[in-house]
Parts: structure tokens; C-alpha cells; sequence
């Protein structure tokens, strides 16, 4: 009769196998007597991942065959393989975009301030940001990368020049700034120049603007003036004031009260540079 430990081996290979004792080439020999009904029912039991009968008729607790989880790195259902933790490439994750091997392909942060896809943002042509560009028609222009700055044609000033981008210019005509504003153009009554810049309204009533218009036109020996124009003797006359001086080689004298009041005249000679009574003169303001 075969030992016991010749069915113990028969039966644990049979269990191996997930056959029938009868169904393992060689064995049909050892499947009679007590081993059997215990190793089909062994069998059995293990495919089931119940007990098996040990060669001491105990029964044994036999694991069953563990359950082959498909990898994660395994082909997917369309057949494309997609790696552990690689996000679709068209998923997009907190840091950026990665594609299908895992390579990031966007970042996702904001583009640096050197470049913001239209080069340097300290350019002429793009000063604090793309297509901003700082005016060339008034002066030269540069920029420190937030807003524009110019060294300005002659005759213009760039009055606004703290508010950023100023794009504008050198955007006032004009000798000076009046704070952040323009200087108002005044006209001089003048063939040249035509007009003169301060920061008062138009006028041509007052002492101070007729002055103004002496020295905005580049007159010098600037002075007020008085005289009589008309009547006998210099009675009966019409009294008429000026601010007269000499502009070029010319006496000029602009009459702001009496006789031409608002025009610009040639002065009359002798003791200097005098109001002349004669002629219509030129409007001035």
C-alpha cells in the first residue's frame, strides 16, 4: 500500500495543478483508496479558496491563487498605454499642463515682465506692455520700462510727463510748463514771431499783458508808455498807452488803452523807442 507521505504529495500537486488527481499524467495509480474522495473534494475546496485535507487527515487552510490586478502602466481599454500618474494631455493640473508621457508642456504661470511675447517691455515701440508705444512726432523718446520720457523738439514741452505710460509727448507748445498744463499761445501782432506763450488767458486791455507782449516776443528795453494822440497842441487829445520795445531792429509798441487800443504799432523816433499816433497796426492778444 502506498505510504502516507507518497498520497500527501499526490494530493498537494493535484491542489497545485487545479485538476483532479485522475487528470495528472502518471498519477492514476495513486488516486485509489482514502485519497480519492479527499483530493477531489481537496481540490475542490482549494478552487473555492475553501480548506484542503492535510496528510494527517487535519484540514489545512489553503490560500487562494491570488487575483492578478491589472497594472496600472497596462494598455487601457483603447489599447494606448497610459503611465502611473500621467495626466491625459488634456487634463490640466494646478502647476501647468502635462502631456501624455508626463512632460510639462505649459506652466501655467503669467509670462515674465521682460517678455510678454512681444520682447522687452522697455522699448520704444513696447514701454510698460505690448503695442505701447511713446510718441516720436514731438521729440525723442525713451523708456524705463514703466512709462515714456523725451528730450523735446524746440518750442515743445512734455507737461505731463510724471503720469505714466505719457505716450502723448512732448505734448505743449510753448517755452515752459504751467504746472502739468500747456502755456496758452498768444498772438503777438507780428509777422515774426507770430505768437508769443505764457500761462495767462488771452488780453489786451492791461499794462501787464501789453508788457507781456513786449517781452514774450522777445522785445528788449521793454517799458510802459504814455502819450496823446490827436488834438492841438496836445490838447484835446485822446490819451493812449503801451508797452513798447524793440524787437529785431524795430520799435514795436502795443497799445492797450486810447488810441489803437488792442493793435500793434511801429514806434515813433526821437527819444527812444515812443508810441506813434500814426497807423492802424495789427491785432494782438
Amino acid at each position: 500500500m502506498i505510504g502516507d507521505e507518497t498520497r500527501a504529495f499526490a494530493c498537494a500537486l493535484a491542489i497545485a495543478c487545479f485538476g483532479g488527481c485522475a487528470a495528472i499524467g502518471g498519477l492514476g495509480e495513486y488516486t485509489t483508496g482514502a485519497c480519492s474522495g479527499v483530493c477531489d473534494a481537496s481540490v475542490e475546496d482549494a478552487r473555492r479558496g475553501g480548506g484542503a485535507i492535510g496528510k494527517d487527515g487535519a484540514e489545512e487552510q489553503v490560500s487562494s491563487p491570488a487575483y492578478d490586478a491589472p497594472d496600472e502602466a497596462e494598455a487601457t481599454s483603447d489599447g494606448a498605454a497610459e503611465s502611473d500618474g500621467a495626466a491625459d494631455a488634456s487634463e490640466s493640473q494646478e502647476a501647468g499642463v502635462v502631456d501624455s508621457g508626463g512632460t510639462l508642456v505649459d506652466s501655467g504661470a503669467i509670462p515674465d515682465a521682460a517678455d510678454s511675447g512681444c520682447g522687452a517691455t522697455s522699448t520704444v515701440e513696447n514701454c510698460s506692455a505690448c503695442g505701447i508705444a511713446c510718441n516720436t512726432n514731438t521729440g525723442t523718446p525713451s523708456c524705463n520700462g514703466t512709462r515714456c520720457s523725451y528730450t523735446c523738439n524746440s518750442n515743445r514741452q512734455d507737461c505731463n510727463g510724471a503720469t505714466a505710460p505719457d505716450t502723448d509727448g512732448c505734448e505743449c507748445t510753448g517755452t515752459a510748463c504751467c504746472g502739468t498744463g500747456c502755456q496758452t499761445a498768444h498772438g503777438s501782432g507780428l509777422t515774426s514771431p507770430a505768437n508769443y506763450y505764457d500761462c495767462d488767458p488771452t488780453g489786451n486791455t492791461t499794462q501787464a499783458e501789453a508788457l507781456a507782449a513786449c517781452t514774450g516776443t522777445g522785445g528788449t528795453g521793454c517799458a510802459a508808455k504814455n502819450t496823446s494822440c490827436g488834438g492841438i497842441l496836445g490838447f484835446g487829445g485822446t490819451s493812449t498807452s503801451a508797452a513798447c520795445g524793440t524787437v529785431g531792429s524795430t520799435c514795436y509798441c502795443w497799445i492797450y488803452s486810447g488810441q489803437n487800443s488792442g493793435k500793434v504799432v511801429a514806434g515813433g523816433g526821437g527819444g527812444g523807442c515812443t508810441i506813434s499816433c500814426n497807423g492802424s497796426g495789427s491785432t494782438w492778444n
